[in-house]
């Protein structure tokens, strides 16, 4: 009997040691060091059309909000305006995968309510808004925070049902640079987010 007693108490303590799978978010935004400006430059390749130049920005803020936008041209030259822009609100923690082969890994949950895209021909964009279902890309560091590996994103979470779902092996990898652009002085009064949201929307 104690023989017994003891093997179902074994069981029990391995059994309450599982973590719980799904995710599981970091209240300190700024220490995960994602806040600041990232930026991309890949190949874009639409169905059997050659491929062509994508530019990726992603602006990550500590109050909780982000701004990803997509460029056909550089940004950093000309006055290029973003052929995609997507609000979003984010943030970061750990994700426990139903699969203990992939173990707990970092994701950044993004949580888009807004979307732009820029009308042909014109500087008009067309606007959606609405509660998207949340996603997860999952990321890491390399050269200190200068450089970041973002992989594309994915529902790791069902909606309704929160049912956690295991990261595809098979997923993709962008690497951005952090961003640090010369500030000169200037004139210009600045303007808060808010202010910038009122008159995007």
């Amino acid at each position: 009997m104690p023989a017994l007693l003891a093997a179902l108490l074994c069981l029990c303590t391995a059994v309450y040691a599982q973590p719980t799978v799904g995710y599981t978010p970091d209240e300190d935004l700024q220490a995960s060091g994602l806040v600041g400006t990232w930026i991309n430059q890949s190949i874009h390749v639409d169905g059997s059309e050659a491929g062509a130049d994508l530019w990726q920005r992603i602006e990550i803020r500590s109050d909780g909000e982000m701004l990803h936008d997509y460029f056909a041209a550089d940004p950093n030259i000309g006055d290029s305006p973003p052929i995609e822009r997507l609000f979003s609100q984010w943030s970061v923690g750990s994700y426990v995968d139903p699969d203990p082969q992939q173990g707990t890994y970092m994701v950044l949950r993004i949580a888009p309510y807004e979307s732009h895209s820029l009308v042909a021909g014109t500087l008009n964009y067309r606007r959606i808004r609405s509660n998207f279902i949340p996603v997860f890309r999952r990321y890491s560091f390399s050269n200190t925070t200068k450089q970041m590996t973002l992989s594309e994103p994915f529902v790791l979470v069902l909606p309704f049902t929160n049912q956690a779902r295991s990261f595809p092996i098979e997923a993709a990898f962008l690497d951005y640079t952090r961003h640090s652009p010369t500030v000169l002085p200037s004139a210009i009064t600045s303007i808060s987010w808010g202010h910038i949201k009122a008159h995007t929307r």
